[in-house]
């Protein structure tokens, strides 16, 4: 099974940011951060900023470093489909991202 949120574990950890340095970054529980890292809760926007902010990545890296589901593209093109399906799950985030 492919581990959720890979891109942003490595990128917090290409930074040195390790999830309770991350939890107080956002003001929760270092159980929070894991909950939405292996992809029971979902991130919110504001958080998603906040991190970008903390791992100095411009928010163009916004969908690369979350995506749909916490499943990364190259997951979904081996045949392996996301939560909801690759096509479903991209459809559902950009679906979010109009509501902003």
């Amino acid at each position: 099974m492919a581990i959720p949120f890979k891109r942003l574990r490595t990128a917090m950890a290409n930074s040195d940011v390790d999830v309770p340095m991350l939890a107080r970054t956002l003001g929760v529980s270092p159980c929070t951060v894991s909950s939405r890292l292996n992809s029971h809760t979902e991130w919110t926007l504001r958080e998603m900023y906040v991190v970008l902010k903390l791992l100095n990545r411009p928010t163009s890296d916004l969908p690369w470093l979350f995506p749909p589901g916490g499943q990364n593209e190259e997951g979904c093109s081996r045949g392996k489909p996301a939560v909801k399906g690759c096509r479903a799950a991209r459809d559902n985030q950009r679906a979010r991202l109009r509501l902003y």
